[in-house]
């Protein structure tokens, strides 16, 4: 297996460590950052593993001293936590672990953006999965950055003329982000990106609260009777169609034996 392959990112290996300790802890204080994509990928992988660290230091019960002996002290040299940083220990075992209890992987979403202005570089949002709210009564709109990948589906939901014209596969990347969550706050989320959306990117006051809520019902009960491999199975038919073959597991290779009689 190979082992320690990671982007340079034309820099030393001190200016590295430096740079990706800045962009996990932003990622772990705000929830999202924007960067180059290459960047948004190697900090991802490295959020990715300090929270696994302690969801293992979370989930030991038993021997919480030897776990937190073991993998603390590498989470806080991966994180600056000085200054307005100085809780952030605290923030990721109370508030960002408990949310992804129920996941195995997979903690982190890095979305695509247009290239930047100055130098043309990939741009990409990293942020953490099913962490911020959309609607927090902190802020002054209500709403909050993040949750992206969301944001976006649910504009697909709006422009469509009826559920039955949106595809597939905004039904399963709805299924994806909805099944560790809880239903009555998933319901929430969506009603209040479906009233963002209609009231200012349509520039139109007409809002019906208690359509807009059968609206959402019907989204909901769409997702959640969801089934996942309903698009693999569409694929399949469409490959069937071209006169492929689709075979359940893959045909044994001959022996060198074989191959030579």
């Amino acid at each position: 297996m190979t082992v320690g392959i990671t982007r340079k990112l034309n820099r030393t290996k001190p200016h590295r460590d430096a740079l990706f300790k800045n962009l996990v802890t932003q990622l772990f204080q705000h929830g999202t950052i924007i960067s180059t994509h290459e960047k948004c990928k190697e900090a991802s992988r490295l959020a990715d593993r300090l929270i696994t660290m302690g969801k293992k230091i979370a989930s030991d019960d038993q021997n919480t001293t030897k776990s937190s002996s073991l993998y603390l002290p590498h989470i806080q040299s991966k994180l600056f936590l000085s200054g307005d940083n100085s809780k952030l220990i605290s923030k990721l075992f109370n508030d960002i672990i408990p949310v992804f209890k129920n996941r195995n992987g997979g903690y982190t979403r890095v979305l695509k953006l247009e290239s930047r202005l100055g130098d043309r570089a990939d741009q990409s949002i990293l942020e953490l999965v099913d962490f911020l709210p959309v609607k927090t009564n902190s802020t002054e709109m209500g709403l909050n950055k993040g949750n992206m990948k969301l944001w976006l589906l649910i504009n697909n939901i709006v422009k469509s003329n009826h559920l039955n014209d949106v595809k597939d596969i905004t039904w399963k990347n709805l299924y994806k982000i909805g099944q560790f969550k809880d239903k009555e706050t998933f319901s929430n989320d969506i009603l209040q990106i479906t009233k963002f959306l209609k009231l200012n990117e349509n520039n139109t006051n007409d809002w019906n609260e208690s359509k807009e809520i059968d609206n959402v019902n019907k989204i909901i009960e769409k997702i959640y009777s969801f089934i996942p491999n309903k698009c693999k199975t569409a694929r399949i038919n469409e490959f069937q169609k071209k006169g492929y073959v689709i075979m359940d597991k893959r045909p044994e290779r001959p022996s060198p034996e074989q191959q030579l009689h």
